[in-house]
C-alpha cells in the first residue's frame, strides 16, 4: 500500500509540472544519441588505430656490435684488436606496403565497430521513443475515459435526485470513474518508465524532464523488400565486418609473403689493432634469410579462412533476408488491422457509446446499456492503440535489420 501511495504521489507531482516539460522530437532524440558515450569511446579507439598506421612505415631497429679479440696469454693486451660495427636495416617496400594495408584495415575495423554500435543505438532510441509516444496517447485516452465516466456519474446523480433511477446506479457510475482514474495512473507510471528507457538509450547520464512529441499514424512509409534487402547487402554491420575480416586476412597474407623474403641491412664499422696502431674501416651488407616452412601453415590457413568468411557472409545475408521478409509481412498485416480499427471499428463503437449516453441522459436508455457501450468503446480503442504499438515495434525491428530510419513521427487519429 505504501509503495502504491508513493507512486501515486510521484505521478501527481509529474502531472503538476508536466506543463514545464521540455518537448523532445524523434530527430532531436536521434541527434542526442549521436553523442552517446559508447560512440565517443569508439572514436578514441579509431584515433589510436590511426596513430598505429604511422608506425607501419617505421624502419626496423638498428644495432651496434662491439667485439674484442687476441688478448690474454703471454702477450697480454699487446695484440688486442677491437671491432665496432653499426648495422642499419634497409627498408623492404613490400613489407612496408603490407604493414600499411594491415594497419589501414584495422582502422577500417574500428570504424565498422563504431558504425555497428551506432546502428544498434539508433534502433533502440527509435523503438523507445515510439513506445513512449504510444503510451502518451494511451494516457490521453485514459483522461478522455475519465471525462466520459464523469459525465455518466453526473447524469446518474441528476436522475437519482429526480427519482428516475435508484441510488445503486450512482454507485456503479462512481466505480467506473474510480477504475478509469486508476487506469490513467497506471499508464502514467508506464509512460515514465518508457521515458527512462529512452533516456538510457540516448546515453544521457541523468533522467531529464521531457515530453515526447510527435504524431502516430498507420501510414508509415517503409520501402519494399528488394530495396531493404539491397540496404542490408551493402551496409549491414555483420556483413561489413566479415568483408573487413577478408581484407585484414589478405593484408596478413601479403605481409607473410613479404617477410618470407630475405631482409637486408647495411653494415659499417671500424677495426683497431693495438699492436700496429692501424685503423681499418669496414663496410658491407648482411642478409637474414627466414625459413620458408615457418609461415607455410599460417598462409594456408589464411587462404582457407577467406573461403570460410565468404560462406559465413552468404549464410548471414540469407538469415537477414528471411528475417526481413517475415517482419515485413507482419508489418503489412498490422498496418491493415490498425487501419481497419481506426477507420471502422473504433468510430462505430464511439458512436454507439455516445448514443447510449445521450439516451441515458434523456431517461430513454438503461444504465447497463451505457456501461456495455462504454466498455466496448474502451476495449476497441485500447485494441487500436495496442496495435499501433505493435506496428511501431515492428517498424523498429525492420530498422534494426536494415538501418533504415524514419526521422519523423506523425498524431493519433482521435
Amino acid at each position: 500500500m505504501r509503495v502504491f501511495l508513493r507512486r501515486l504521489i510521484l505521478i501527481l507531482i509529474l502531472q503538476a509540472v508536466s506543463s514545464s516539460c521540455q518537448a523532445l522530437t524523434l530527430p532531436e532524440a536521434l541527434d542526442t544519441a549521436e553523442q552517446h558515450p559508447s560512440l565517443k569511446l569508439h572514436g578514441l579507439n579509431i584515433i589510436a588505430r590511426e596513430l598505429e598506421t604511422v608506425d607501419a612505415s617505421a624502419k626496423g631497429p638498428s644495432s651496434l656490435d662491439i667485439s674484442t679479440e687476441n688478448f690474454g696469454g703471454k702477450s697480454g693486451f699487446d695484440e688486442l684488436e677491437t671491432t665496432i660495427e653499426f648495422s642499419v636495416p634497409l627498408q623492404n617496400a613490400r613489407i612496408v606496403r603490407a604493414k600499411k594495408a594491415l594497419a589501414q584495415a584495422q582502422v577500417g575495423l574500428s570504424h565498422l565497430e563504431k558504425g555497428a554500435t551506432r546502428w544498434l543505438i539508433m534502433s533502440q532510441v527509435s523503438r523507445a521513443f515510439h513506445r513512449a509516444l504510444v503510451l502518451t496517447s494511451l494516457v490521453d485516452e485514459a483522461r478522455e475515459n475519465i471525462e466520459n465516466a464523469q459525465k455518466l456519474l453526473d447524469a446518474a446523480k441528476i436522475m437519482h435526485e429526480s427519482g428516475s433511477v435508484a441510488e445503486q446506479e450512482v454507485f456503479k457510475a462512481e466505480l467506473v470513474l474510480q477504475h478509469s482514474q486508476l487506469e490513467q495512473q497506471t499508464l502514467q507510471g508506464e509512460l515514465e518508465d518508457a521515458k527512462a528507457e529512452l533516456t538510457t538509450a540516448m546515453g544521457l547520464e541523468t533522467i531529464e524532464d521531457f515530453e515526447v512529441v510527435g504524431s502516430i499514424t498507420t501510414e508509415l512509409e517503409i520501402p519494399d523488400f528488394a530495396t531493404l534487402r539491397g540496404i542490408i547487402a551493402s551496409s549491414h554491420p555483420d556483413l561489413a565486418l566479415r568483408e573487413n575480416e577478408k581484407t585484414r586476412n589478405t593484408a596478413r597474407l601479403n605481409l607473410l609473403r613479404a617477410e618470407s623474403q630475405p631482409s637486408w641491412s647495411l653494415v659499417a664499422g671500424a677495426k683497431h689493432a693495438r699492436e700496429t696502431g692501424s685503423n681499418d674501416f669496414i663496410i658491407g651488407i648482411s642478409a637474414e634469410v627466414p625459413g620458408s616452412r615457418a609461415t607455410r601453415g599460417e598462409r594456408a590457413a589464411l587462404k582457407k579462412d577467406a573461403e570460410r568468411i565468404e560462406l559465413e557472409k552468404t549464410n548471414r545475408l540469407r538469415e537477414l533476408s528471411l528475417s526481413l521478409q517475415s517482419e515485413l509481412q507482419r508489418f503489412r498485416r498490422l498496418q491493415s488491422q490498425t487501419a481497419r480499427l481506426r477507420d471502422q471499428i473504433v468510430p462505430g463503437a464511439m458512436q454507439l457509446f455516445e448514443l447510449a449516453l445521450a439516451g441515458y441522459q434523456l431517461g430513454k436508455t438503461d444504465q447497463i446499456v451505457v456501461l456495455q457501450a462504454q466498455k466496448e468503446y474502451l476495449s476497441q480503442k485500447q485494441s487500436y492503440l495496442q496495435k499501433l504499438d505493435e506496428l511501431y515495434q515492428s517498424a523498429a525491428a525492420i530498422e534494426n535489420l536494415t538501418g533504415f530510419q524514419r526521422r519523423s513521427a506523425v498524431s493519433v487519429s482521435k
